[in-house]
């Protein structure tokens, strides 16, 4: 059972080997998509929003949990498949060093990965905002 009485889980999307949710889009609401021991340390996974950008969600070696559109902000790589290293992820295709916390490249790289706001509850649930609430890599 979700976290908010509902019987429906989201879906997980066939041949990817379990490692991405499918949930409806949806706005002003927290949407739960997994469960903390789901996402594994210092890893990530997809969450594919139906007519929105996928978001990659980061688990940290000490548990910390982000949310950046899945994307690099260099080419457009998959963020989902770097390496997280620290609060950091390294993007695939070209070595750029994304913070999770802020979304920002590391110089001397410029540009800046949206984040999506993200929570964890006291079950371990792990929730995302709901559309349009990407954010700005400068935004606080």
């Amino acid at each position: 059972m979700m976290p908010d009485g509902n019987t429906s889980v989201p879906s997980r999307e066939p041949g990817v080997k379990g490692r991405d949710a499918v949930v409806p889009a949806g706005r002003g609401q927290w949407l739960a998509v997994c469960r903390l021991d789901d996402l594994p340390v210092q890893g990530s996974r997809v969450v594919r929003r139906f007519g929105q950008d996928d978001v990659a969600v980061f688990r940290t070696h000490d548990d910390r949990v982000f949310a950046v559109l899945d994307r690099c902000p260099h080419k457009g790589g998959p963020l989902s498949e770097g390496l997280v290293h620290g609060m950091s992820v390294t993007c695939p295709l070209h070595g750029w060093v994304i913070d999770l916390e802020t979304g920002q490249a590391r110089a001397p790289d410029e540009g800046c990965a949206r984040r999506v706001p993200v929570r964890v509850d006291d079950d371990g649930w792990v929730y995302l905002a709901g559309s349009g609430s990407a954010i700005d890599g400068n935004a606080e």
